[in-house]
C-alpha cells in the first residue's frame, strides 16, 4: 500500500518553510522529503514484471495505491477500504509506506524512530546516530 496523492502545503501550517530544505537536530525538514512516490512506482513496476514474466507466487499479491490519505476529503483511502472493502485488502503480510525505524542487525529487533517527530516531512541525515 502506498498513497499517490499530492497534498497542498501552506506556509502558515509549518514550523519551517516547507519549500526550503533545512537540516536541524540530525534531521532534514522540507515538503515531501520522506514521501513514498518512489515506492508506489516500484510496487507498480514489480506487479507489471510479475505478470509479463508469468511469475506465480505461492500467495496472492495485492497492491493498493490510494488517494486522499492526508487531505480532509479522503477519496478511496485506507480507512475507506477497511470500512467498505476489507475483504479486498486483507492479507497475511503487508508492506506499507510510512514505517520509520531501525532494525538491529544483531537481534532483528525493530525500534520505531522518534527523533524526527514529523516523519512524513523529515528524514534523519546520514550523520545522525
Amino acid at each position: 500500500m502506498a498513497h499517490i496523492d499530492v497534498v497542498e502545503a501552506k506556509r502558515e501550517d509549518w514550523e519551517r518553510d516547507p519549500f526550503i530544505l533545512t537540516e536541524a537536530g540530525g534531521c532534514f525538514y522540507a515538503r515531501g522529503v520522506s514521501d513514498d512516490k518512489g515506492m508506489a512506482a516500484i510496487f507498480t513496476d514489480s506487479m507489471i514484471r510479475y505478470k509479463r514474466e508469468g511469475y506465480r507466487p505461492e500467495r496472492t499479491i495485492k497492491m493498493m495505491l490510494n488517494c486522499g490519505k492526508e487531505g480532509p476529503n479522503e477519496l478511496v483511502g485506507a480507512k475507506y477500504m477497511v470500512d467498505n472493502h476489507l475483504d479486498h485488502i486483507s492479507a497475511a503480510f503487508t508492506l506499507n509506506e510510512g514505517a520509520v525505524g531501525r532494525i538491529d542487525p544483531d537481534t532483528g529487533q525493530y525500534t520505531p524512530t522518534t527523533a524526527c517527530r514529523q516523519a512524513r516531512n523529515s528524514i534523519r541525515t546520514s550523520r545522525s546516530k
